[in-house]
């Protein structure tokens, strides 16, 4: 039991004090959304409202990420090198990490920190079989698995996750802002997002011929 012992002290630890965020390919696209609807500044704030220590840890930014309106003060670390990186996560390792992106950087954080939530905001079904089975081995790694829909919990269930490892939270979409009121007349939901060859544009043509059905006066 000795030789365990250290690390179920590391597992018993009281509740982690920070809260760190690893964003991949901060954008100036996030710039003009609404304060709920940045999802990285979003968790920051809600994390500091839980009474943690935020801090936002960015790979590969576009853009600065203190230049952003909606940036109120979070402390901000920058990737610079791979060794950096594991000193980085290995002086978090107690502390709650919330990954974002099947990048290396993120997929790494679960085997170092013992309180890792992966955001799976990409699709969760992987095109490939090697690639659906890296990600299963991460995700079983990580404390909780955030997805954005019901349907990726089922899958992710299917594949022998525990449902009470995986949560279902929608991204935040401001229905104020995403409102056209151009004439009345024509007042229905706007989504705004990129199409992309491997985001499935006839996935999302189905969805779009759903909703039309269900709701026959909705303007899409």
């Amino acid at each position: 039991f000795s030789f365990f012992a250290p690390y179920v002290l590391i597992i018993a630890r009281k509740r982690p004090c920070a809260f760190v965020e690893i964003a991949v390919g901060y954008h100036g696209q996030l710039f003009s959304l609404s304060s709920d609807e940045n999802y990285h500044l979003h968790a920051l704030r809600s994390a500091r409202r839980a009474g943690f220590d935020p801090l936002l840890y960015a790979v590969r930014p576009e853009v600065r990420i203190s230049d952003d309106p909606q940036y109120d003060g979070f402390p901000i670390i920058e990737y610079q090198n791979p060794f950096q990186h594991l000193l980085f996560l290995w002086s978090h390792r107690h502390d709650a990490v919330y990954a974002t992106t099947l990048v290396w950087q993120s997929m790494i954080a679960p085997f170092i920190c013992l309180r890792t939530v992966f955001m799976a905001h990409d699709s969760v079904r992987r095109k490939r079989a090697w690639k659906q089975l890296v990600q299963d081995i991460v995700f079983r790694m990580c404390k909780k698995v955030r997805v954005v829909t019901p349907e990726e919990k089922e899958f992710l269930v299917g594949r022998g996750f525990s449902p009470q490892k995986i949560a279902v939270v929608p991204l935040v979409i401001d229905s104020v802002h995403f409102r056209d009121r151009g004439a009345l007349a024509r007042e229905g939901i706007v989504f705004l997002g990129n199409v992309t060859p491997d985001k499935d544009a006839l996935t999302i043509l189905r969805a779009l011929a759903i909703v039309k059905r269900s709701f026959p006066d909705v303007v899409l």
